[in-house]
């Protein structure tokens, strides 16, 4: 029974978690603890956690710690440092190994960290065997990471092991949302029932129930795994979806081919991660390699096909996984292929275009008659005019073109898109530019971008649109920083003047009694009520006309 747990592990899908069968009977709800175990006399730390629940089926918690205090190791007993990538999101994460109940391995963790010491955590762990015997539960830990402390760090924590509390906790809200799970921790029982932990409880799916918040617990003993030695064969198979995000990650033996079919059939299920890609589905999974930030393939296959014959060449078969006997720990991505419903909808030529968003603006810092910069936002969607999907650009960028006042030279630029369903850029214009016009294109193939075909109508924002819209939302933006630090000086103390006030086209008799009136008005206000201020209530509360909305 251990051995099938340890290669079973991972087989019930992160993403399907709230699809899987509804609970029957009741139960006390399950609880979650992260315990932060100081090995007595040795310089390593145990992190675990301990699912308090009736039946057992998954867990999973997202935490942050100091990489400047700890930093995660392998198992056995020469324990090298893992080595961790800086970067970004999940995107750039690595696998760490993990201990399951009965000594054998268990669910990978995934971690990164950041230029600013912060390093993040995701661990989980599930089980297909209900419930765990109490030979095998050790006190209700699931799993099981390690990690190494510093040697001044250890010190510390061997005097006083409460000093990890200090240096490991739950992750942001939202680094656990883009985390695999979505979530800072969950449990889910053997029915199929999911209770989260998530900062807004408000806004979760029906499907999952609320549950407290994770509690942490530093204690200082034996090692739990103290002769802990992975088996040969234990390899680690960490998927990414299409557009780079991690999926998951496993454990599993050489022949990995029955563990894989068996989690990709549950993600393949209606709302599962590889259902749902507007004009796409799933094909197979292409083995990739890290280059940089990227992801790409021995043989340069894309991660989208427009039909299945594309995927037939010997190139292309060489660049997907075989599972069947693996040699190293791989990381694997989904390749999909394109569906009727793909550039469908629309009957010219617009139907393969990509859609951007109306522009939303900002402004950053101070501003006079003939300065300023301006933010304009917009966001990217893969899908057409009619809202079905369109071809997947392997390499998308934005085209974008300022023209300045006076019949000045043109001044244009490239913005590298990230290659997402749907995705964020920004422009920043000066005000001395007259209109901005950005183009969603295709560099794949083009040596010279500037020549590469539009994939999008061109989407213009005006000088007088930025100028006055940006301004507004840097009246209202400031506010709230003021009010949030009403003690300390901020740009709305230096930077509001005359100039800002009549940009955003607004009308005041006193820059500072227009500045108190704003301040007053918006004090009562809850956070939403104050983001959502337009240029209309502001000049209300300049007023003194405005009226709070209804809660």
């Amino acid at each position: 029974m251990k051995q099938l747990k340890s290669w079973l592990s991972g087989l019930v899908a992160v993403c399907m978690l709230g699809a899987l069968l509804p609970a029957s009977g009741a139960a006390a709800d399950p609880t979650e603890t992260i315990e932060l175990r100081k090995v007595t006399g040795a310089d390593t730390v145990e992190i675990s956690i301990l699912a308090a629940v009736d039946s057992f089926m998954a867990a999973q918690a997202v935490l942050e710690y100091n990489s400047e205090k700890l930093y995660p190791v392998h198992w056995g007993a020469a324990g090298g440092a893992v080595t961790v990538r800086e970067g970004a999101g999940w995107q750039d994460a690595v696998s760490a190994k993990t201990m399951a109940p009965g000594g054998v391995a268990g669910k990978p963790s995934l971690v990164y960290q950041t230029a600013e010491h912060k390093g993040y955590l995701y661990l989980g762990a599930e089980s297909l065997t209900d419930p765990l015997s109490d030979e095998d539960a050790q006190d209700g830990a699931v799993v099981t990471v390690r990690f190494r402390l510093t040697a001044e760090a250890a010190a510390e924590a061997e005097a006083d092991e409460q000093a990890l509390l200090g240096w490991v906790g739950l992750a942001p809200d939202d680094i656990c949302v883009s985390a695999p799970p979505g979530f800072c921790g969950s449990v889910t029982t053997a029915e199929g029932k999911t209770f989260v932990y998530a900062a807004d409880p408000a806004g979760l799916d029906q499907r999952f129930t609320p549950m407290a918040a994770p509690a942490l617990k530093a204690v200082k003993g034996a090692s739990r795994y103290a002769d802990a030695k992975l088996e040969p064969g234990d390899y680690t198979v960490t998927f990414f979806d299409w557009d780079g995000k991690v999926i998951d990650a496993i454990s599993t033996k050489q022949d990995a081919r029955e563990n894989v079919d068996k989690i990709t059939t549950e993600w393949k299920k209606p709302g599962g991660c590889l259902s749902g890609k507007k004009g796409y589905d799933f094909y197979g999974w292409l083995r990739v390699y890290q280059e940089s930030r990227a992801l790409k393939t021995a043989g340069g296959t894309f991660v989208a096909a427009a039909a299945a014959a594309d995927y037939q060449t010997e190139a292309a078969r060489a660049d997907f996984a075989d599972f069947s006997d693996l040699e190293r720990n791989i990381i694997v991505q989904a390749a999909y292929v394109e569906n009727e419903a793909c550039n469908s909808a629309v009957d010219d030529a617009t139907k393969i275009y990509y859609t951007v968003s109306d522009p939303v603006y900002n402004r950053y810092g101070t501003a006079n008659e003939t300065e300023g910069k301006y933010s304009i936002t917009y966001t990217v969607k893969r899908e057409n005019s009619a809202g079905a999907g369109v071809t997947k650009l392997e390499e998308p960028a934005v085209y974008v073109v300022m023209k300045p006042k006076n019949n000045g030279q043109f001044v244009v630029t490239k913005i590298d898109l990230q290659n997402a369903d749907e995705t964020t850029f920004e422009v920043v214009p000066t005000k001395a530019m007259e209109s901005v016009d950005v183009t969603v294109i295709n560099t794949k193939g083009y040596a010279s971008w500037p020549q590469s075909p539009a994939r999008s109508d061109v989407t213009s924002a005006r000088n007088a649109d930025f100028v006055r819209e940006g301004t507004v939302a840097y009246l209202r933006d400031q506010a709230i920083v003021k009010l949030a630090s009403p003690d300390k000086e901020t740009e709305w103390d230096q930077f509001v003047d005359e100039t800002a006030f009549r940009d955003a086209g607004l009308s005041v008799s006193g820059v500072s009694a227009a500045k108190e009136n704003i301040l007053n008005a918006m004090r009562g206000l809850t956070e939403a009520q104050r983001k959502a201020v337009t240029a209309a209530d502001l000049q209300k509360m300049i007023n003194n006309a405005y009226s709070p909305p209804a809660l």
